[in-house]
């Protein structure tokens, strides 16, 4: 391997673990959904819950919603799975009261 593509790939591989540290301290920030937990999305026009799942005991619920209802959900295996499904969909702001 040539030093261009070495020093290329050690900077690309830096960027990486920069973006990865950044999103686990996003969804650390969010805190927990035990008791409930509602987010606004980047855009400020939806909405979501985030709760434990009260259809399927043991899974997470990401309930989505808009001014015109709920819009759609999905099922996870655990509060982390859950909380990075909401980070990654671009609900990264706690919204308290917004149901």
């Amino acid at each position: 391997m040539n030093t261009q593509v070495a020093i290329n790939r050690a900077a690309f591989e830096l960027h990486l673990a920069r973006v990865r540290s950044a999103r686990q301290a996003g969804v650390a920030s969010l805190g927990s959904a035990r008791d409930g937990l509602e987010l606004v999305s980047d855009s400020g026009k939806r909405w979501a819950f985030l709760l434990p799942d009260m259809t399927q005991a043991g899974r997470w619920r990401l309930q989505y919603f808009d001014e015109r209802g709920f819009s759609g959900h999905g099922i996870y295996d655990s509060e982390e799975q859950l909380l990075e499904a909401a980070w990654a969909a671009g609900f990264t702001q706690p919204a308290p009261g917004a149901l």
